[in-house]
C-alpha cells in the first residue's frame, strides 16, 4: 500500500532475457562452460537473484571482484564454485579454504606463497592462476609468465591450479593490433598446460571476435560479463534492465524562463515540463546535463531540459499527454541503456552498477 501511494523509482530486471543471453553466448563459444561474472552485485542486477536464475540454466561457477562478494554468494549457494579475481593474501588463505572459495593468483611470488600453504594444508582450496597479457593490471606478467612455463607442466599441482585465465583489453575494437598479440600470447600459455581449463575472455572477445572458440579446448571456459545483462551492442544480446521514474509534477513555463541549476537552460516557447525522480544520485550521470537525452513518456520522446540534479531531471513534454500519474522511462527497450552511456561519456558498465539501492528493484522470470 504504501509503495503504491509513493510509486517508486523502479529497476525491473528480465531474468528471462538474462537466460536467453546466457544462452547465447554459450552458443556463440561453440557450446563451451560458461563462468558468468556476478560482480559488483550482479553488475547492479541483484547477484543473488541473477545467480539462481544462472544456476537453473545449467552454470555451477561463478567469478566475483573480492572476498566479500563471495561471501555473501557462498551463503545463499552453498553447492557452486566461486572464483574471486582480486585473489588473497597469505593471512585470508584459511579462510578461503573454510568457505569453499577459489583465489585467482596474479604474481609468481603469490604463487610460490600459496604452494607452499597448500603443501602444509591439504584442505586448501584450489585456485585460479591469471596471466597479464597486455593490460598491466592483476595477473603474472610477461616476464613472470615465461619463467613460469619453464618450470613445466608440473608446475600447476603445488598450488592446485584448477584455471588459467586472462582478460582481453581491447576486444571491443575488433581491429586493435593488441587483440592479436593477446591471443598469441595465451595460446602460448594454454597450450604448455595443455590439461587445464583456460578462458580468455570478455564479454566482446565472446561476440566479436570469431577466432575465439577455434582457439578453445574441449574444456576451456568463456567469462562473460556485461553482456550477460544486456550491456553490449550485439544481435544475439537482449535488454534486461528497465529503469522507470514517477512524474512528480507537470509545470506550465513560460518562453524565456530557465530551467534547473545554474539557469543553463531557457526555453524558446511556452512548455509543459515533467519533473521525474530520477536524478545523479540514482545513477543518472550528471554529464548528461543539457545533452540530446530523452525518457520515453506515454510512448514519446521527451528531450532532457537543463541540469540533472541530486533527485529530480527535468523533460519537455510540451507535446506530450502527460499527467502525473504517467512514469518516465529511462532505460528500457526504447530509452538505450547505449544512448544514455555516449551521451554522458561513459559506458554502460558504469550505468549499469550505478543504479541506485534506492531504487525498488522488480524481477520477471524469477
Amino acid at each position: 500500500m504504501i509503495e503504491k501511494a509513493f510509486e517508486p523509482l523502479t529497476v525491473e530486471i528480465d531474468l528471462d532475457a538474462l537466460a536467453k543471453n546466457y544462452h547465447a553466448l554459450q552458443q556463440l563459444a561453440g557450446g563451451r562452460s560458461v563462468i558468468p561474472v556476478v560482480k559488483a552485485d550482479g553488475y547492479g542486477c541483484g547477484a543473488i537473484p541473477v545467480t539462481r536464475r544462472l544456476i537453473r540454466e545449467g552454470a555451477n561457477h561463478f567469478y566475483v571482484a573480492g572476498f566479500a562478494e563471495a561471501l555473501i554468494l557462498r551463503r545463499e549457494f552453498p553447492e557452486i564454485i566461486i572464483y574471486v579475481f582480486e585473489g588473497a593474501r597469505p593471512e585470508s588463505y584459511a579462510l578461503f579454504g573454510e568457505y569453499a572459495l577459489r583465489p585467482t593468483i596474479n604474481s609468481l611470488p603469490e604463487l610460490d606463497e600459496y604452494a607452499d600453504f597448500c603443501a602444509k594444508n591439504p584442505e586448501a582450496s584450489p585456485a585460479a592462476l591469471h596471466f597479464d597479457t597486455g593490460m598491466n593490471r592483476l595477473g603474472l606478467s610477461e616476464a613472470e609468465a615465461d619463467l613460469f612455463i619453464a618450470r613445466g607442466e608440473n608446475a600447476l599441482a603445488p598450488a592446485k591450479i584448477a584455471l588459467i585465465l586472462t582478460h582481453a583489453a581491447c576486444a571491443d575494437t575488433p581491429d586493435h593490433p593488441l587483440n592479436q598479440a593477446q591471443k598469441q600470447k595465451f595460446t602460448q600459455i594454454r597450450n604448455a598446460f595443455p590439461g587445464i581449463p583456460a578462458s580468455y575472455s570478455a564479454s566482446a572477445a565472446i561476440l566479436f571476435d570469431p577466432e575465439i572458440p577455434s582457439l578453445m579446448a574441449a574444456q576451456d571456459a568463456i567469462r562473460p560479463g556485461i553482456a550477460l545483462y544486456g550491456g553490449v551492442s550485439h544481435a544475439a544480446i537482449r535488454s534486461v534492465v528497465t529503469v522507470r521514474a514517477p512524474i512528480l509534477q507537470i509545470r506550465e513555463a513560460k518562453a524565456g524562463e530557465s530551467v534547473g541549476y545554474g539557469a543553463t537552460a531557457t526555453l524558446a516557447r511556452n512548455s509543459r515540463l515533467a519533473i521525474v525522480a530520477y536524478g545523479y544520485a540514482d545513477g543518472c550521470p550528471r554529464s548528461l546535463s543539457g545533452s540530446d537525452f530523452h525518457a520515453v513518456i506515454c510512448g514519446c520522446r521527451a528531450p532532457l531540459i537543463g541540469r540533472v540534479s541530486m533527485d529530480m531531471t527535468v523533460f519537455d513534454v510540451t507535446d506530450i499527454p502527460a499527467t502525473r500519474e504517467d512514469r518516465a522511462e529511462l532505460i528500457g527497450e526504447e530509452a538505450s541503456l547505449f544512448a544514455m552511456a555516449e551521451l554522458s561519456g561513459t559506458i554502460p558498465y558504469e550505468i549499469l552498477t550505478g543504479l541506485s539501492r534506492r531504487a525498488k528493484r522488480i524481477y520477471h522470470g524469477v
